[in-house]
């Protein structure tokens, strides 16, 4: 994993959000790719810009561009089963599209 993201802009979400224990994003922080492997044990990694290694999101962002004619990002968030959490509450500025590939999660939308 940590070499297909050169380049990338890579972000640890807080170690205690992934964990329940903090309610805001301030101990987030950007990361060495070579960091990755590890740090996806203890808190979830947030990788903007996806397309860039993963051509197949090409694919994702023209299609909502072409239904919706909006902008589109693809944007990967990566948290082991083991984490009670990937984010705090919040809510986005923008419209968002949801599309989870493997696991479980209890999603609140509101």
């Amino acid at each position: 994993v940590p070499c297909a993201c050169i380049g990338l802009d890579v972000a640890q979400i807080d170690e205690a959000v992934s964990n329940g224990s903090a309610r805001s994003w301030t101990g987030s922080r950007r990361v060495s790719t070579a960091d990755v492997a590890t740090l996806m044990r203890s808190s979830t990694m947030f990788i903007n810009y996806v397309w860039a290694i993963a051509p197949q999101a090409v694919a994702i962002n023209e299609a909502i561009i072409e239904a919706f004619g909006l902008p589109s990002n693809t944007n990967l968030y990566v948290t082991n089963p083991g984490l009670r959490f990937d984010s705090v509450p919040h809510s986005d500025g923008q419209d968002v599209f949801i599309f989870q590939c493997e696991g479980r999660k209890h999603w609140r939308v509101w």
